[in-house]
């Protein structure tokens, strides 16, 4: 018997794509995800069979959502910041690993949260997370916030030691700090 004629689909078979007998399939372009080949061959005497193999593009890495420290938020303490964070990859999760402003690397525990300390005063900081998947794959994704632990409040008026000449006396102040404000409290003599 003589090989009659060979050809290839993929995924759902609906579409036959010719091939010489004996050749390789080459020059494919593949989309992420699963696919499934199926290999035809007949010979001459019509009879048919077939070989099928399936398997993963994944050209992407991880899938990284920084939940804390909070995007542009601006924390009033610098000591036990959290790092909380979620890490997903359909092939599986490799290594994991963060630094400050492109600092030192800190490898950690895939899905495991941390805390961190920073410098005492104003600051802005960028956390960078990277993952890489069980393939290789490199995910990251990064988030900025700052550190202020310092508060000043300035009454503006009245001016020091003025004479008042009225009794309904305005009090009126600033207050600079980068978090919120929790409550202002006036105290007199």
């Amino acid at each position: 018997f003589n090989l009659g004629s060979c050809w290839w689909t993929n995924n759902s078979g609906a579409t036959n794509n010719s091939l010489i007998c004996g050749n390789n399939i080459t020059g494919q372009t593949w989309t992420e995800g699963i696919h499934n080949i199926t290999i035809y061959v007949n010979d001459s005497a019509n009879n048919l069979n077939s070989s099928s193999v399936r398997f993963r593009i994944d050209t992407i890495g991880p899938s990284i959502s920084i939940i804390h420290p909070e995007e542009s938020k601006t924390y009033s303490y610098n000591t036990s910041l959290p790092l909380n964070y979620s890490v997903s990859d359909s092939t599986g999760i490799g290594s994991c690993w963060w630094n400050l402003d492109n600092g030192i690397n800190k490898t950690i525990t895939c899905g495991q949260n941390t805390t961190f300390n920073v410098s005492d005063g104003t600051h802005d900081y960028i956390l960078y997370f990277y993952a890489n998947d069980s393939l290789g794959n490199l995910g990251n994704a990064s988030r900025s916030f700052s550190v202020s632990t310092t508060l000043a409040v300035n009454l503006l008026k009245p001016n020091d030691n003025a004479w008042l000449n009225y009794n309904n006396v305005e009090f009126n102040y600033t207050v600079i700090t980068a978090s919120s404000i929790k409550n202002c409290s006036l105290f007199g003599n």
